[in-house]
């Protein structure tokens, strides 16, 4: 009986050996399941790459001065007050000549310009036969307005084909000759050792 209880104990105590053994595996694998892997530091972030100083400018506007006016012609105003002024006058000319009685009127009115004047010339004395001699003053006076109305409408009309008239030059621009006396100018100057005249310049 004693031998069987040695046995035993002996088996008891084997038992018990590898109980402890296994537990203690056990615990020392749980605890390295278990166990937090040690987490990698992160890497530090990269600062921002500074903008590019060669980076290219906008590139200003070009401004290019803008005439008002481009205009370069004749000079359109006095053109058409001097051909207004010439037709209303040779028309009144033409109206008393077709409606007069007088030879003089018949004949030399329809003559535009000089027909006033030539009508003058060739008038009869007044009195009987003729136009009375109280209205022959008018006549004469309406006969000579109507003459320089003709003749100054026929001198602006030439005048303004002839001398043209230019914009005004902007900023960086010059006047651009034209036409017949675009620009003069008369400035004093020094003439020799000790005298004085007048330079004339010009563009034409």
């Amino acid at each position: 009986m004693d031998r069987a209880w040695k046995t035993a104990s002996a088996l008891a105590a084997g038992i018990a050996t590898l109980a402890g053994t296994t537990a203690s595996f056990a615990q020392t694998a749980s605890f390295s399941q278990t166990a937090p892997p040690n987490p990698a530091s992160p890497a530090p972030a990269s600062a921002p790459a500074p903008a590019s100083a060669s980076a290219a400018a906008p590139a200003p506007e070009s401004t290019v001065p803008v005439r008002p006016d481009t205009y370069s012609g004749p000079r359109r105003v006095v053109v058409g007050t001097g051909l207004i002024s010439l037709g209303l006058s040779y028309a009144a000319a033409v109206i008393v000549a077709s409606s007069s009685n007088l030879w003089a009127d018949q004949n030399d009115l329809y003559y535009p310009v000089i027909g006033p004047w030539v009508d003058i010339g060739d008038r009869p004395l007044c009195g009987a036969g003729s136009t009375p001699c109280r209205n022959e003053p008018w006549n004469i006076a309406a006969l000579s307005l109507d003459g320089v109305a003709q003749a100054w409408g026929l001198i602006a009309t030439v005048t303004g084909l002839l001398v043209w008239e230019h914009p005004a030059p902007s900023a960086g621009t010059a006047s651009e000759p034209g036409g017949l006396f675009a620009h003069v100018q008369i400035t004093p100057a020094r003439m020799g050792a000790g005298g004085y005249g007048l330079v004339t310049a010009g563009s034409f």
